[in-house]
């Protein structure tokens, strides 16, 4: 009688590399692909490289261009290999159900959408500046805006 027990292929190559030095995988893929891609829209703002015109006309600062390119093109794909080469299918599945799991109350968001402002103003006294008058509505709806940008393309993943 053969022994017939099913043994699952190993990973080999990168996917094997990844799978057993997941951080290291990571940090090397991410810094190697985020300072080119970062360059990118620097160079082309300080017209090194074509494209600074197309950047002045969209409706979003460079550097928020930046952040954006940063986060698809190298954060996001790093990431998403390397929990695909450690844990596989499964991980890419528990990746994407923990980004809708929330561990804490309303008194913690009221405090984290909050404090930041608060800290703001009160070491804007601190170091010298002065209160202003500013539309508090414009500057809510602003606030809003690029809060949940940089939430939903940064934070959340």
């Amino acid at each position: 009688m053969t022994d017939r027990t099913t043994t699952t292929p190993h990973p080999v190559g990168i996917r094997a590399f990844v799978g057993r030095r997941p951080v290291a995988a990571f940090l090397i893929m991410a810094f190697a692909i985020a300072y080119p891609v970062m360059a990118l829209p620097a160079l082309a703002v300080h017209r090194v490289i074509p494209g600074g015109q197309l950047l002045d006309r969209l409706p979003f600062p460079p550097d928020e261009i930046a952040g954006l390119t940063l986060t698809m093109f190298a954060l996001l794909p790093s990431a998403l290999f390397v929990t695909w080469a450690a844990d596989g299918r499964q991980g890419i599945v528990s990746l994407f159900k923990r980004i809708t799991r929330w561990r804490f109350g309303i008194g913690w968001w009221l405090a984290v959408l909050a404090g930041l402002p608060v800290l703001t103003v009160v070491f804007t006294l601190i170091l010298g500046g002065s209160l202003e008058s500013i539309d508090p509505v414009g500057l809510f709806w602003e606030q809003l805006r690029l809060l949940l940008i940089n939430f939903i393309l940064v934070n959340l993943w």
